[in-house]
């Protein structure tokens, strides 16, 4: 949903919703597929959400990195065979990452919305 680094704060949250594809500490984009989730939909996250800072000491910070799981790391193939017909599979030298074909959330729903009733003039 928004460009910046992960975090495992967000990164927790997002696991309890599907299978991550990225780990914490790494930048990230609008747009960019950072996991599956459960049900067949895409769900906008923000990945780089940092935690709220107070002024109580938490012991056992170290304990949310321990807690997630290994991202799901896929290989060119393994992304050409998982990408939707409104993704892409974006190659570098050092990363394989899946990303959505329009990078801007708000365009993506101009898109969809145009494409259902494109769907439903088309049945009349």
């Amino acid at each position: 949903m928004s460009t910046g680094v992960t975090t495992a704060y967000s990164l927790r949250k997002i696991e309890e919703k599907g299978t991550l594809f990225v780990g914490p500490n790494l930048p990230t984009y609008e747009g960019m597929v950072l996991g599956e989730h459960v049900l067949e939909s895409d769900m906008e996250m923000n990945a780089a959400k940092q935690k709220e800072t107070t002024n109580i000491r938490v012991t056992g910070a170290k304990e949310v990195v321990e807690r997630l799981s290994p991202p799901r790391i896929m290989g060119l193939e393994d992304a050409i065979a998982y990408i939707r017909e409104d993704e892409l599979v974006e190659v570098t030298p050092k990363h394989i990452r899946i990303r959505k074909r329009e990078l801007s959330s708000s365009l993506r729903a101009t898109a969809d919305r145009k494409a259902k009733n494109a769907k439903a003039g088309g049945k009349k």
